[in-house]
């Protein structure tokens, strides 16, 4: 999961398909009723080729996934969201007390991301996904921000 919120269903698909749950350690103060979550850490692979990028702005355990196939994927959580083919940012009342530092703070680390990683598609939590050319529309988007003083 790309955050602790984000359990919805798993249970479900772990039973399933046999897998794993997985949720950066921070966030697992969320599971309390028995659900099988194993915790990571930022920086760490996890199964099947998965690096678990920090982004660690919205919440402590907000986390970016990324998988280098087919061209490169990388999955954003809340951290960037898709709506009617538009990227932004999930609403400020959902970012705590200081939206535009919450802001200024996913670009920071997003742009970091775009330097180290090489992606074509974008994942997300709200919003339909990008499928080729996904690195260079949130490049557009944080210049867009760059500009607005974001």
């Amino acid at each position: 999961m790309t955050n602790r919120h984000h359990y919805r269903h798993s249970d479900h698909f772990a039973a399933r398909y046999g897998a794993l749950v997985w949720c950066h350690k921070n966030g697992l103060h969320e599971f309390t009723r028995g659900e099988k979550v194993r915790g990571f850490s930022h920086g760490r692979q996890l199964p099947g080729g998965v690096m678990a990028l920090k982004i660690a702005t919205l919440c402590p355990e907000e986390t970016a996934l990324y998988l280098p196939l087919h061209g490169g994927i990388l999955s954003l959580g809340d951290a960037i969201v898709r709506e009617w083919g538009k990227l932004g940012f999930v609403p400020d009342a959902y970012m705590g007390n200081d939206p535009e530092g919450v802001k200024h703070g996913l670009r920071r680390i997003l742009l970091k991301h775009l330097r180290e990683c090489e992606f074509d598609h974008l994942l997300f939590a709200h919003g339909a996904p990008w499928i080729g050319g996904a690195k260079a529309g949130l490049e557009k988007f944080l210049a867009r921000l760059e500009c607005q003083g974001g």
